[in-house]
């Protein structure tokens, strides 16, 4: 009997401090979340400092968070481990992937897209109109990329690639005039310009591809799609989405 009122005593304390702190006890009961976060992401979708991670993609991660009404936890993953992580339950999501670039995709739950990535080619005004006007040009790209729309003209020679270590790198090749087109991650290039404002001067951008991108949600994990799916929408609807793009130079189009 004793024991028994020990233990209804210390349920009792423990509500008491639930209640005193102001939290429901459905959100005390849960677990923080957890997402990974792509290792190797160019500025300013992540910034690395004494293992803080910050940018547009950490950034919008926590957001999703404040919007689950949930802790979180992020982990920084090489990209070849985060499917398995996502397999074990090991993470809860990524949000930053899209259905057609992920391995295993049909083995993992997807959310509604967040936004628009534009890769566009950047280059000398006037640019072509069409994809096929840069027939016999050279294009930096970046090393081990694909390219869908520009693949099989690659193969076949009739356009020429220059591939670079990185986005910075390829830039600076470009400013120099070692190549004359250049394809880039709009993002970046819009990042870039905050500190090199002449970059769009006496230039054009065209548009090669855009790919929304998502999240994936793991099957063990403990976040539902429907729960990700809610506070994706009020991510958009709220204006915060937009706020951290515009934080570092971009706007961005959203689904």
């Amino acid at each position: 009997m004793r024991s028994m009122r020990n233990l209804l005593s210390a349920n009792s304390v423990c509500l008491i401090l639930i209640l005193f702190l102001g939290l429901p006890v459905e959100a005390a009961k849960e677990s923080p979340v957890r997402a990974a976060i792509p290792a190797g992401l160019p500025p300013p979708l992540l910034f690395e400092k004494d293992e803080e991670l910050s940018g547009i993609v950490p950034e919008y991660t926590k957001a999703l968070a404040d919007f689950l009404d949930r802790q979180l936890t992020m982990s920084l993953l090489p990209r070849n481990r985060i499917t398995m992580y996502l397999h074990k339950g090991a993470v809860d999501f990524l949000c930053y992937t899209n259905y057609e670039w992920a391995d295993a995709r049909d083995t993992y739950l997807w959310a509604d897209a967040l936004f628009y990535k534009r890769e566009v080619i950047l280059g000398r005004a006037p640019m072509p109109k069409q994809l096929k006007e840069f027939k016999g040009k050279i294009l930096g790209t970046m090393l081990g990329y694909s390219y869908p729309k520009l693949d099989s003209a690659f193969a076949d020679k009739t356009v020429h690639r220059e591939d670079g270590p990185n986005e910075e790198a390829n830039l600076n090749k470009f400013r120099n005039n070692h190549i004359q087109y250049l394809i880039i991650d709009e993002i970046f290039l819009d990042y870039y310009r905050k500190q090199n404002p002449d970059i769009d001067k006496g230039r054009e951008r065209f548009l090669l591809q855009q790919y929304p991108v998502s999240c994936s949600v793991s099957k063990k994990g403990r976040v539902t799609v429907k729960q990700l799916n809610q506070a994706i929408a009020k991510l958009k609807s709220s204006g915060k989405l937009q706020e951290i793009f515009r934080k570092y130079g971009s706007d961005i189009k959203t689904p």
